[in-house]
């Protein structure tokens, strides 16, 4: 399908003083540098990065940063990988959890969680961090 044909493409570096073009009529894609430069250094060099897939959308932008990170000499890393909270237990108040806009009886938020911890600490739950989604400002 034509929509499964897809491009992503950028400067390679110094990104704030490119800039791109594209022009129905001519059929064209233009890039270089911003229009508004007056001067340029001898040997400043600009690279752009321009990659096509013929399976869509994800497999250009996933070919882009392959490119990117190959540049830099940087891994993919997933998100599980670089975000503590994926890989730590955590206990969360966030819409759903029992203690979303609730509290134990007779009990702050406050005093709730410092309860919630203390239980866990007791029978051995090893969460490594509290999340009080809400709580930080007034309904």
């Amino acid at each position: 399908s034509p929509l499964s044909n897809a491009m992503a493409a950028s400067q390679l570096y110094e990104t704030a003083i490119s800039n791109n073009a594209a022009t129905d009529r001519a059929a064209t894609l233009s890039y270089g540098i911003m229009g508004n430069v007056t001067s340029v250094p001898s040997g400043y060099t600009v690279e752009f990065v321009l990659v096509r897939s013929a399976e869509g959308i994800n497999a250009a932008m996933m070919a882009w940063g392959d490119v990117m990170l190959n540049k830099s000499g940087k891994q993919r890393e997933a998100a599980w990988q670089r975000d503590w909270t994926l890989k730590k237990l955590g206990y969360s108040t966030d819409n759903g959890a029992f203690y979303y806009y609730h509290t134990a009886t007779n009990q702050t938020y406050e005093q709730t969680l410092i309860e919630v911890s203390a239980y866990a600490r007791r029978v051995g739950i090893p969460y490594r961090y509290f999340l009080a989604d809400s709580w930080w400002y007034l309904q």
